[in-house]
């Protein structure tokens, strides 16, 4: 599945995170499948319930997940599709709790993202500030005694749950442990900053500043679900004080500036919501969404609801997403780098066969032949696509694999487009990011018709 992959291919020959956490997915993944089949050897022992041996697999998962972490957060988006993994082979399936099953996996995803990723570090930040100004402790010592007194909430969690036969409880308790503990290997960016190298980003030196490292404050703050639009008005300023390590105590050195909103400016899913027009973000949502300016230069009115909508499909899910998608499963027209919609010369997907691409695209043999022998013209012919559909429908003989491979492909997508919220004039960053995901997915499916085939009984043999 892998062979004809481009974003793949590319992520092999670079140094950077797209690979190794796409191997972080794959072997959560395959974590994941050894717990289900080591269940299903736990059932046929009549071993029931919550917290078995094979549960191990489980912790083992959010170990790999906290390890993954320190890579790119790409892992998590396989957490609904593990939840439901779950709820499959523990649960009596219905098509509510699919759903409920699908939210809840949802919601571990954002509490991973907020409240151990960056709480968590906030937190221990926030005590050693106490321990060091207030109690004239060294530093490191509220760090330190933040995540002691975690550990004891954790024990005595440990206790109730056993004393109670909570056994669930304690599953959940045993993977946030777990989970920390692979998430402890950003604590050697403190050590590291310590030593005062050369490169040293956020300076990271202290508790403190590892919140804003860990939180990844060089990337900016967004709306995912609720906010503004890029013609809100900005009615106050939220200022948090920041921090350095100076004369032997924690030193205030500055404002961090947030803005505020006025409410009627705010509605659910914000996604035309840049104002900077460094990069001419909010000119080009004024130009998509057919908003003018008056005299004075503000902007004629806000987006409507649906223009929303139909900017998150068209641009962020089509363009940012299934392009990159196409690229590695139908064909890919060239290199050069696409920014428009609408563009048809460059960085579009092309399968190879004409009259498809003559639809979309118009005459390709018309192109000057600079553009027609690039090096990155991929014809496919939509052969690796179609193989996933083959593989997919394979998958539909058990229906909880089928809900689970393509229920993964669509959260981890529009999830992505969700999350990153991206505004137009993109890099290809794009390309690791979604490519790599997607391939991950689509690779299950595109393998599991061979592997069906080659399991099928011949001809005249027993049926299971």
């Amino acid at each position: 599945a892998y062979t004809f992959s481009d974003s793949f291919w590319y992520s092999a020959v670079e140094g950077e995170v797209y690979a190794l956490s796409s191997f972080f997915t794959a072997v959560v993944f395959w974590a994941m499948l050894k717990w289900e089949q080591n269940v299903t050897e736990e059932e046929e022992q009549g071993i029931r319930g919550h917290f078995t041996k094979a549960d191990r697999w489980i912790i083992l998962i959010f170990y790999l997940m906290g390890l993954s972490i320190g890579v790119h957060l790409l892992n998590l988006l396989t957490i609904p599709a593990i939840v439901i993994i779950y709820y499959y082979k523990r649960y009596k399936v219905t098509n509510s709790g699919t759903f409920f099953a699908f939210l809840i996996g949802c919601a571990i995803t954002g509490l991973v993202q907020k409240a151990v990723i960056q709480w968590s570090i906030k937190g221990a930040g926030n005590m050693d500030i106490l321990f060091v100004n207030d109690f004239g402790m060294p530093f490191f010592s509220g760090f330190a005694f933040f995540f002691v007194l975690m550990a004891a909430v954790v024990y005595f969690g440990l206790r109730v749950a056993k004393k109670n036969n909570w056994n669930f409880l304690k599953l959940g308790l045993w993977s946030f442990v777990f989970m920390l503990l692979g998430y402890s290997t950003y604590f050697t960016t403190l050590v590291r900053s310590n030593a005062d190298p050369s490169v040293d980003m956020f300076n990271v030196d202290n508790p403190v500043n590892l919140v804003g490292y860990v939180s990844r404050e060089q990337y900016g703050d967004w709306p995912i679900l609720y906010g503004q639009d890029f013609t809100a008005q900005i009615q106050d300023t939220k200022i948090t004080e920041t921090y350095i390590k100076a004369n032997g105590k924690y030193e205030k050195n500055g404002r961090k500036v947030e803005y505020v909103y006025a409410p009627e400016d705010k509605h659910f899913l914000p996604r035309m919501w840049d104002q900077s027009n460094d990069q001419g973000h909010a000119d080009y949502y004024a130009n998509w969404a057919g908003i003018g300016k008056d005299q004075q230069g503000n902007y004629e009115r806000a987006p409507t609801m649906g223009e929303n909508i139909a900017f998150f499909m068209s641009y962020q899910i089509n363009w940012m997403y299934w392009r990159y998608f196409m690229w590695n499963f139908a064909g890919k027209q060239n290199d050069i780098q696409g920014t428009n919609m609408g563009n048809v010369r460059d960085g579009n997907w092309k399968t190879g066969i004409g009259v498809v691409d003559q639809i979309r695209l118009g005459d390709q043999s018309a192109m000057p032949d600079s553009m027609k022998y690039n090096k990155a013209n991929n014809k496919l012919f939509m052969l690796p696509f179609i193989l996933g559909l083959i593989g997919l429908l394979h998958l539909y003989r058990g229906r909880g694999a089928v809900v689970v491979a393509f229920g993964g492909a669509l959260v981890g997508a529009v999830e992505a487009a969700l999350q990153q919220c991206q505004a137009q004039h993109q890099t290809g960053a794009g390309d690791e990011f979604h490519g790599d995901l997607r391939c991950s997915e689509r690779a299950d499916w595109t393998r599991s018709r061979p592997i069906g085939c080659l399991r099928r009984p011949r001809s005249g043999s027993a049926q299971a």
